[in-house]
């Protein structure tokens, strides 16, 4: 009769155990908050555009049999460019503040013929460090306006049978203004779409002129570049 009541004992400790367990509150699942979307960190990438360029110049002769001369005339430098780019961007709220800085090589240029003369003009390459500032139009676009510093360099040359006559090259810091807009289409990845006016002032550049002339050469000149491009960046860390 002894081990019959331990087992009844046994249930009733069971089953007040199980009332027990019943009547306590069930914790509530926990949810998971996504962070927020921000532009803010730093950035990489790469950029494919085209422009036109026009370059006016005043070329003086001194010495030689042409010396006292001077030449005034403008060219346009048209074509493909393309490059880098390397950036951080901060975000308060909904405006994004930042700075970028960028290198490309150009294929710019322009070929004229006068007879058995032959000059080529070109811009080999441009640069700009600028500050940006845009609004987050919708949750992953940004639009943009941008402006800072440019530099140019440039390069004309003459030839007659194959022999360079003139080899000018020149390059100057100037200034340059733009804007565009970005999308942020995948986890960390961007792409952009972006118009720049660059200008640098006082380009100068100076050659010795051949025999039988002699002497030298000297031109000033005016460059204005316009761009359009499109870019693809890479944001590194924080939540995208």
């Amino acid at each position: 009769m002894r081990y019959i009541a331990s087992v009844l004992a046994a249930a009733a400790t069971l089953a007040a155990s199980n009332a027990y367990a019943a009547d306590m509150p069930v914790k509530a699942a926990q949810r998971t908050i996504a962070p927020a979307f921000s532009w803010t960190g730093f950035y990489a990438g790469v950029n494919l555009g085209y422009g036109w360029a026009r370059a006016s110049a005043t070329s003086t002769v001194t010495g030689g049999t042409l010396g006292g001369s001077t030449v005034t005339g403008s060219s346009n430098m048209n074509g493909i460019n393309g490059g880098g780019q390397i950036g951080f961007n901060y975000q308060t709220g909904a405006i994004v503040w930042g700075i970028e800085a960028d290198i490309q090589g150009s294929g710019q240029r322009q070929t004229t013929t006068v007879g058995a003369l032959t000059e080529e003009d070109r811009l080999r390459a441009f640069a700009t460090v600028r500050g940006r500032v845009g609004v987050t139009a919708w949750d992953r676009g940004l639009l943009y306006v941008t402006g800072g510093y440019a530099w140019m360099d440039a390069r004309s040359t003459v030839t007659s049978g194959g022999v360079t006559l003139i080899d000018l090259s020149s390059n100057k810091g100037g200034w340059t203004v733009g804007g565009g807009g970005e999308w942020m289409f995948a986890p960390n990845w961007s792409a952009k779409l972006e118009y720049l006016y660059m200008r640098a002032d006082n380009v100068t550049g100076t050659a010795a002129l051949p025999a039988p002339f002699g002497g030298t050469i000297t031109s000033n000149a005016r460059i204005e570049n316009n761009v359009i491009r499109a870019g693809l960046n890479y944001h590194f860390g924080g939540p995208r």
